[in-house]
Order: structure tokens, then C-alpha cells, then sequence
């Protein structure tokens, strides 16, 4: 040094002359500074004598930094970085050994050592000052070093006004905030003072400003804090926060945007701007000047008499406020395990009155674009948008927000897509649409289906409760969920790939399911038809997340038509987000056949050919099990089952419509499928005449011909009706028209039928034999009887005129030609006996149409024999005319 400083190093005494001595010696580097030194080792006798110096050179090596000063996030850990955790860093080598761990449960300051070591293993202690805060209490002035760390703080009405008649206010305001101030870089405490406050006795948010003030510089430091006055003490973990309040997990978060509830996933909104708004609904109707229109409800009001309170434990924000004077709302939004947000208004009636109070909320959709298609899921439940990656799922509970309905953005509002117009009205959740998306109602419902998206444009969705009985201080919740962002969609597995049936079979298949955010989940079946139509398959419900379930599902042939079909088996959860789809492709065996119409021919058989009975046979080697066989005696309709067979020994029974036909009286419209049958025929001139004067000929024609007319599908009975008839009571030829007319489709045919009118005059039954009794002759017995006493002549007249009977006969003779002495007679009651020779004699008369000649034992047609006729066997013939002649 400049002093050329002396430091002794070894003493000798009474040491002999020229005697050498060795000595060793230490030096200590305290002595110098941090360096490059050359110095020198003298001798020195205790006369002042100085040997010649002996120079050396070294280096003062140096280990050492400056701590700065640190801060640690409450709950967090001091950082390791050496160059953040010292400046001016000096040595060779020189790094940080290690730091101590700072205990950041509580805010307030901390000392942490840290030791730095150089690549001599040289080792340094310093004492760190460490700040732990809370970002939300504490605030710095990083110019004079000042820590200020207060919390927002809370008091019911009746506390308040308690305090502020004794005049404590700002002494409590220091104690409950947990007011404390300290200087960065040593934790000397600063002093804490009210400096200011606006609190009223009356529920809302206030704000009181603490002022920190350091006892050496003066220097000073402010923060406001925000005191909430409320009705009643917080309860059950919740804690006072502020409207700055969030809760994010893995990129979804909820927060207050302005008082209305605020849910984003990686700072995108699921709304077109802020157009969202709720609004109670007091006894079916909103309360005067007020609606769901953006605005106009509840969402965006009474800021300032607001109160926020937050319950971490169950990552839940709540704003608390009245409105209008008669309610108050408070409104939770609760981040869920699966990043999902519960939205919950609690509504308390504060009136002395008990109300009917329901509520009604809007939204505008923007999941991406403005004109996204809505999707209905979860049987009705609720909705869902997706666009890319990015989906919505809203899903009102069905408890307490029943009602729901999707529209254009600016029809939906004010219930305008429900199906009455007020709020009583129905909505989705019945799985029908009532009105289109703008509003107009349709002519009847529109059914819509679950999972299969819906156009509306730009869209809006609203939700409602018509209302519920609320007594006086009693209150009313109202629910929903809402989960928004990139939704992990079901993971899905099929064991199968491929399967082919029959219609009428079933087959299984399996597989499995899991879902990394969703609890509620369904396997479906989708189908290759154009609607992609899904059918389920499995149902799932409170399923633990990324817990696999083994699942079955039953698929059945009569759902798909024959041939080869690639469907989909797929996972949908109740947000609606779908699966990878799992493909499978189906082959519908067939066996069928289109029965074709057959003609059949009164009297004849059905055809046995395949290709005849069917237009169109699909299979494998199909046949007739067994031939077919028809009753053929009556024209008409009727059906035929044919049995068909494959080579599979697969069997399909169908039924084949067969028409049994006259050729002379049915014809047939083949276009339109009709066949009429109207026969000719032939009617008596009695008959004709009869109706004639009675005015029935129609009905007449009509019964007599019996016409029939059917559809040829199915046998279908069809109206036939008589267009024209010209018969006369005039014997001749004639012919009448009848038309059968299809009702469903107005198609119609014709048929005339010739008729001819005639009659006869004739005996319709007459004995071939008349005998006599065997008769012992006396004079005691002129005549001989009929051995046949109700012998009888049928006669039939329809030509209807009056006729006349005659008899004439030869004489009665045995075998050797003896004629019998005897007469034919015709005794009449009280009249002369008329005699019956060989020229015809008159025996009856008449007009009837069907008259029987009949007569008594005693009387009638009688053998009168003469007494002295010789014994023997006896016959004659009578010839009998029947006449219509005058």
C-alpha cells in the first residue's frame, strides 16, 4: 500500500551469529484488497537494520454479490437464478451454491440465505429480502421501496351502522383488512393510515384508501380498498372478492365482465360481443320497461350497489344485488371438474307478497362464424355449436329452466320462438320446433331430431322458466350449464368391421367407450341414408372421467334396406361432441319378391311359375317351397301366400293378390288397376213388366246382373253404379252400362251387359203317370179315384197373359185291345161332370204366373167306369194343351 504497511511474520531471540534459521509463515488475505499485489519479505535486526527484500506477487481472489431484492407469489417458490437473485457478481467460477426455501403461506417478508461458491469451493453467505404477496391485496412502489398489502373487507348493514355511530371506522378498517406495510429491502415496518373512505350504511361496494408511509424517507405508497356492506354475513367459505375477480383452469375461465357473468376459453368469447342478458319474469310477464333484450333485464344493472364474494374451494364467483326494488339476485358462476361453467341466478323475493317469478334469458351465438347450425343433444336437453375446433354446449337445467328455443339472433328475443308468444310458451326441449327462424309459426309442429343440426343463420339462443310461487324472503334458483371451447370428444373402439343378415335378424356387436371430460355419454349407431339417422345403442350416465365401459349394442336388419351399407358406430356426449366414427360395413341378405297381379280364369288353375307370380325375385337360388293351388269357382278377389326359399333355407312367405275372371263378362282397366264384372243375362217379360209399373227396372237390372268391381292390388271393393239401361217390358234385346269409379283416385271403367227379355208359357211340372186306384165294381161306386190323391200340374207363365187348360184322351184298353166301358171325367163341385174324349175339353183357366192345378180326393180328374165293365188292367193316354189364346 501506499504506506508500505510492515506486518511481522516470525520472531527470532538470542540466536547465535551466522547461525541460518528456517521459518515458515502465513499470509492472511484479509489484510488486502480484492487484486493483484506484489510485496516483500524483509528481515529486520532490532538495530533497524534491513536485509535486501525479497518481492512476491499473488492474486486476492473474491467470492462475492449484491442480494436483490425478491418477490414470491403467495404459494410460490423463490427462484435459483443467480443472476435475478444477486447483482455485481464477482469471482471466478462463482455460482449459487444454494438458496433456502421461503415460506409463502402468509404475505409479508421474508430473509432467505443463499450461499455462492467459486471453483475453489471458496463459499460466501448472504441474506436475501424476499417479499411474499398476493396479487390481489398487495401493490408496490418499486422507486421508494414501499410494500402495501390490504385486503377487501366486508360488514352487514347493522354492523356498519353500529361503527360508524362510534366513530371506529377507520381503526376497523386497518384490522380487518389486515392492513401492513413494510420496506423491500430490509421489512422494517412502515406506518399504516385511512387516508380516506365513501362507506355508507347501505348494501353495496365502497372503497377506503390506506396510505403506507415510511418512518425514514417519508416516502409513501396508496391502495384502495373495496368494503362490501351486505345484508347478511358470508357463509360457508365464501370469502368478499371484487368484480377484477377470475378463475381460470387450462386455458377456461370465468370472470365479471362489467357485472355480467363472463365465461372464455383462451381469452375467446362464445358471444357476439356482449349481447347476452337475463330478466325476471313476474307473474307471466317481464316488470314494466324491462325484457330480455340486451339492456333491458337484470345483467347489466346496479353496478355500483353491487357486492362480489368468492368461494375458491369450489372455484365459484357470486355477484349480489338489488333490482328494482323488490328482489334480490345473486348471480353464481361455478368452474366445473371438466372446465365447464354452472350458472346459477338465485332470485329472493324481498316483498311482503308471494309472486309467481320465473326468468328469461338471450344470447347471440358466435361459436367461430355468426351463422353456425344448432344442434340439439341430450334427448332435447340442450344444444350444440360447433365450428372447427371450437364447440358450444349449453345446456339449461331441466328443473328449473324447462323451457328453451333456438332462432335467428333477432327473433328469439321477447319470446319470440316459443310456441305461444308469452311465457307460458313451449320450446325444443319437446323436440318440436313451433316457429321458423324468424319467428312465424308454422302449421304444425316441425319434429326435429336429437343430434342432427338445424340452420338457422345467425343465430340466438334464449332459455326460461314461466315461473314458480315464491313467498315473502323465500327464494328461487334458476340453472344452467354452458361448456365452451376444444371438447374432448368420446374415445370409441369396435370390436367388429364387418357382418352380414338377414332383415328380420339381429346381430351384436361391442366394443368400447370413454370420455375424458364428460361424465353422460351414448354409442349410436349412424346410418348411410341421407338424414345420417342415428339409432342408440348404449346409454351412460355419471361415468367417472377416462373410465373405459365395455359396451353391446343390438343392430337389426329391418332398419336398413338389402345390399351393402358402410354406418358408423360413434360416441356422442351430453355437450353433443362426437367420436371419431368407427366404420362397419353391413351386407343385408335378401330374400324377397314383389308379388305381381295374377288373372286367373273361372274354372282354371294358378300359375306355378316364379317369374309369373312375382315381378321381381332377389336371392339366391329362390323357389317355390311348395306350388300353389286356388279356388277358381267364384269370380272375385282373392289373396294367395306363396312361400319362397333359398338356398340358405332361408324362407319368406308373401302374399299374392289373385283375380279370378269370367272372359265373357269382366274387363279390366290395368293402368289404374281396376276390374268390373257385369254379366249378361236374360229376364222374364212378367218380371220387367212388374217393375216397370212399380219404377224399379234399375234396381232390377241391377240385382239380376250382380255387378262387382274391385282394385286388383288388394281387393278393395269400388263403387259401381248404373249409367244407362234400356230394357223395356217388350220381349227383345236390350243392354245396360255400369261404371266402377276408384274413390282415392277417381279412376274409372265400363261394362256393358246385354239383356234379353223374354218369357214362355209351359208346364213346369207334370206327372208322366195318373193312376187309379183298384176298384171292385158296383153299383155303389160310379167313380174311381186318383191312387195319388195331391197328384198336381205346375204350370209356368212369364210371358204373363191369361191361359187356359185342356184335356183330351183316347179310351182305356187292356192288353187284348178290350176297351174299358168308362169315361174320363172332370167332377166340379155343383157343377156337371165334364166328360174327357178325344176332343180337348177346358178343365181350368188363369193368370197367375205360377199356378198349381190341384184337386180333392173326390174330386178333379176321375175315372167313371160302367158296371158292367170286364175285369182287367186298363190304360189310356191324355194329351194336355196349354194355351194362351183368346
Amino acid at each position: 500500500d501506499t504506506d508500505k504497511t510492515l506486518i511481522p511474520l516470525k520472531d527470532f531471540t538470542n540466536v547465535p551469529y551466522q547461525k541460518t534459521q528456517d521459518y515458515q509463515v502465513a499470509i492472511e488475505g484479509k489484510h488486502f484488497t480484492k487484486g493483484s499485489h506484489t510485496v516483500s519479505i524483509v528481515g529486520i535486526d532490532e538495530y533497524g537494520a534491513r536485509s535486501e527484500a525479497k518481492t512476491m506477487s499473488f492474486t486476492i481472489k473474491e467470492v462475492s454479490g449484491v442480494p436483490l431484492i425478491q418477490k414470491v407469489k403467495i404459494g410460490g417458490k423463490i427462484q435459483t437464478d443467480i443472476t435475478k437473485l444477486f447483482e455485481n457478481i464477482v469471482g471466478n467460477g462463482t455460482k449459487l451454491k444454494s438458496v433456502s426455501e421461503v415460506d409463502s403461506t402468509t404475505v409479508g417478508f421474508k430473509w432467505v440465505e443463499a450461499i455462492l461458491i467459486d471453483s475453489d469451493l471458496k463459499e460466501e453467505v448472504y441474506k436475501v429480502p424476499v417479499t411474499v404477496y398476493d396479487d390481489k391485496t398487495t401493490i408496490f412502489n418499486e422507486v421508494d421501496k414501499i410494500v402495501l398489502d390490504a385486503n377487501s373487507i366486508g360488514f352487514t348493514v347493522e354492523e356498519i351502522t353500529e361503527i360508524i355511530k362510534g366513530n371506529s371506522l377507520s381503526e376497523l378498517i386497518l384490522q380487518q383488512s389486515e392492513a401492513k406495510a413494510w420496506q423491500a429491502e430490509n421489512g422494517e415496518e412502515s406506518i399504516v393510515t385511512v387516508l380516506s373512505h365513501d362507506v355508507k350504511p347501505k348494501i353495496g361496494s365502497y372503497t377506503a384508501t390506506i396510505r403506507a408511509t415510511r418512518t425514514d424517507t417519508n416516502k409513501i405508497l396508496e391502495k384502495k380498498v373495496a368494503i362490501y356492506i351486505t345484508d347478511e354475513p358470508l357463509k360457508d367459505g365464501w370469502e368478499f372478492g371484487s368484480s377484477s375477480d377470475a378463475i381460470s383452469s387450462n386455458g377456461y375461465k370465468i370472470e365479471w365482465n362489467n357485472g355480467a357473468w363472463w365465461y372464455t376459453y383462451d381469452g375467446s368469447k362464445w358471444m357476439y360481443n356482449t349481447s347476452i342478458e337475463a330478466n325476471l319474469i313476474i307473474n307471466g310477464a317481464f316488470p314494466i320497461n324491462t325484457s330480455d333484450v340486451v339492456g333491458s333485464g337484470f345483467l347489466w344493472k346496479n353496478l355500483a350497489e353491487s357486492t362480489y364474494s368468492i368461494h375458491k374451494e369450489t372455484n365459484s364467483l357470486r355477484r349480489t344485488f338489488y333490482y328494482l326494488d323488490k328482489y334480490k339476485i345473486d348471480m353464481i358462476q361455478r368452474l366445473l371438474g371438466n372446465n365447464a361453467v354452472e350458472i346459477t341466478y338465485e332470485v329472493t323475493n324481498s316483498g311482503l307478497e308471494t309472486q309467481k317469478i320465473g326468468i328469461s334469458q338471450y344470447v347471440d351465438t358466435f361459436v367461430g362464424s355468426d351463422s353456425v347450425p344448432v344442434t340439439p343433444i341430450n334427448n332435447f336437453e340442450g344444444i350444440n355449436l360447433t365450428y372447427g375446433q371450437s364447440s358450444l354446449a349449453i345446456i339449461p337445467d331441466t328443473k328449473t329452466m324447462p323451457n328453451w328455443a333456438a332462432g335467428y339472433y333477432n327473433s328469439t328475443q321477447n319470446f319470440g320462438q316459443y310456441s305461444t308468444q308469452n311465457a307460458d310458451g313451449l320450446g325444443w326441449e319437446t323436440g318440436k320446433r313451433y316457429r321458423d327462424a324468424g319467428g312465424s309459426s308454422y302449421p304444425s309442429p316441425v319434429e326435429l331430431k336429437e343430434n342432427q343440426p338445424v340452420d338457422l343463420g345467425d343465430s340466438g339462443v334464449s332459455m326460461k322458466n314461466p315461473g314458480v310461487n315464491v313467498g315473502s324472503n323465500e327464494s328461487v334458483s334458476f340453472k344452467q350449464i354452458l361448456k365452451y371451447g376444444v371438447l374432448a370428444a368420446p374415445q370409441v373402439t369396435l370390436n367388429q368391421k364387418k357382418a352380414s343378415m338377414y332383415q328380420d335378424e339381429k346381430i351384436v356387436i361391442d366394443g368400447t367407450i370413454s370420455d375424458a371430460d364428460n361424465m353422460n355419454y351414448r354409442v349410436y349407431l349412424e346410418m348411410d341414408d341421407k338424414d345420417k339417422t342415428l339409432i342408440q345403442l348404449a346409454d351412460y350416465t355419471n361415468i367417472p372421467y377416462n373410465v373405459v365401459q365395455n359396451y353391446q349394442g343390438t343392430i337389426e336388419g329391418k332398419d336398413f334396406s338389402p345390399g351393402i351399407h358402410t354406418v358408423s358406430i360413434i360416441g356422442i356426449d351430453e355437450y353433443g361432441t362426437r367420436s371419431v366414427a368407427q366404420k362397419f360395413e353391413l351386407t343385408i341378405t335378401e330374400l324377397s319378391g314383389e308379388p305381381n297381379i295374377q288373372k286367373v280364369k273361372i274354372g282354371e288353375a294358378i300359375s306355378n311359375d316364379i317369374n309369373t307370380l312375382f315381378k321381381e325375385v332377389k336371392g339366391t337360388d329362390v323357389t317355390l317351397k311348395k306350388p300353389l293351388s286356388l279356388d277358381s269357382s267364384v269370380i272375385g278377389f282373392q289373396w294367395i301366400e306363396a312361400t319362397l326359399t333359398d338356398g340358405k333355407q332361408k324362407e319368406i312367405t308373401e302374399r299374392i293378390p289373385v283375380n279370378v275372371y269370367n272372359p265373357e263378362s269382366t274387363v279390366f282397366n290395368d293402368v289404374d288397376n281396376l276390374i268390373l264384372d257385369a254379366k249378361n243375362t236374360s229376364f222374364e217379360l212378367v218380371d220387367v213388366r212388374q217393375s216397370a209399373e212399380e219404377g224399379t227396372l234399375d234396381d232390377l237390372v241391377y240385382q239380376k246382373v250382380e255387378p262387382k268391381a274391385w282394385n286388383m292390388e288388394d281387393g278393395t271393393e269400388i263403387p259401381v253404379e248404373l249409367i244407362t239401361n234400356g230394357i223395356e217390358p217388350v220381349f227383345g234385346n236390350y243392354s245396360a252400362t255400369f261404371k266402377g269409379t276408384r274413390v282415392d283416385s277417381g279412376a274409372s271403367l265400363q261394362k256393358a251387359s246385354q239383356l234379353a227379355v223374354g218369357g214362355e208359357l209351359k208346364f213346369k211340372e207334370l206327372p208322366k203317370k195318373l193312376d187309379y186306384k183298384t176298384t171292385k165294381l158296383s153299383q155303389k161306386t160310379p167313380y174311381v179315384e186318383r191312387m195319388h190323391s195331391d197328384w198336381k200340374i205346375e204350370i209356368e207363365n212369364t210371358i204373363g197373359s191369361n191361359w187356359s187348360l185342356f184335356a183330351s184322351a183316347n179310351p182305356f184298353e187292356d192288353q187284348t185291345k178290350e176297351k174299358l166301358r168308362s169315361a174320363l171325367v172332370l167332377k166340379k163341385s155343383q157343377t156337371q161332370d165334364v166328360v174327357i174324349n178325344g176332343t180337348s175339353q177346358k178343365i181350368a183357366t188363369g193368370s197367375e204366373t205360377f199356378p198349381t192345378i190341384q184337386w180333392a180326393e173326390t174330386a178333379g180328374l176321375l175315372l167313371k167306369v160302367s158296371p158292367d165293365a170286364k175285369v182287367g188292367s186298363y190304360q189310356g193316354e191324355v194329351t194336355w194343351l196349354l194355351s194362351d189364346a183368346p
